[in-house]
């Protein structure tokens, strides 16, 4: 593993891949590998690859909350948000206290007309995160069209 970070962390991420999949052949049960190939994955612009191995991570240790984020995320970006609001909420009753992943639960809620549950996780991640100015801006935004 520590090999594969190494290879990140240099940006070659042909070398980090070939070692996590080393890894995973050693130990085919590793949440940890399967999510740093995921974002391995994710940076080569190779989104089903990101989400089988976000999926697997998931799968392996269900409370691994950065998998569920970067599933949601990528299943957001794949504009699957259903599923994508399934991995977000999943995150959140882990660890309640991640103010991007209320406010892209928000962004998914406005897409689907619910604007009170919208406001509800805008103001969460306000309330979490009071400087940031985005957040701010999209809560403001929001309540002036309810």
């Amino acid at each position: 593993m520590n090999l594969g970070q190494a290879y990140t962390a240099n940006g070659q991420l042909d070398l980090a891949s070939a070692a996590y999949d080393s890894s995973l052949r050693l130990n085919p049960a590793s949440a940890e590998a399967h999510f740093c190939l995921a974002n391995i994955r994710r940076r080569q612009k190779m989104p089903d690859k990101a989400i089988e191995h976000f999926s697997e991570a998931v799968r392996l240790e269900p409370t691994f909350v950065s998998a569920h984020v970067g599933l949601g995320m990528m299943l957001f970006n794949s504009q699957r948000y259903d599923d994508a609001a399934d991995h977000f909420r999943a995150a959140l009753r882990i660890e309640p206290r991640l103010p991007p992943v209320h406010y892209a639960l928000a962004r998914i809620m406005v897409g689907a007309k619910r604007i009170d549950e919208a406001i509800v996780h805008l103001e969460e991640a306000v309330r979490l995160q009071p400087d940031n100015a985005e957040f701010k801006q999209a809560l403001l935004e929001l309540r002036q069209k309810k």
